[in-house]
């Protein structure tokens, strides 16, 4: 492209996630127990999932809430952990 600028608002969704802002975290539940960290996000029809050192999948439905890069907050439903 010569001549032309290319140009794309910003993205200021707070609420939206990114893997570069999720492997690496630490992921914590709402009473602050560590989980594990994240080691990588799985592509899944229903919903992308958390793979969680350990081994356990968390459906990105159950974020609650992300300091980038740092950790992740996670609401999951009992018993989720208990699997397996």
């Amino acid at each position: 492209l010569r001549g032309t600028d290319l140009f794309a608002p910003p993205l200021d969704d707070p609420d939206e996630l990114w893997v570069h802002d999720l492997v690496g975290s630490e992921a914590v539940d709402t009473e602050g127990t560590v989980l594990g960290t994240v080691e990588s996000v799985q592509a899944n029809p229903a919903s992308d999932l958390l793979v969680l050192s350990g081994g356990a999948l968390v459906p990105l439905r159950f974020v609650v809430a992300n300091d980038p890069g740092v950790r992740v907050t996670i609401e999951a439903p009992d018993g989720l952990f208990d699997l397996g």
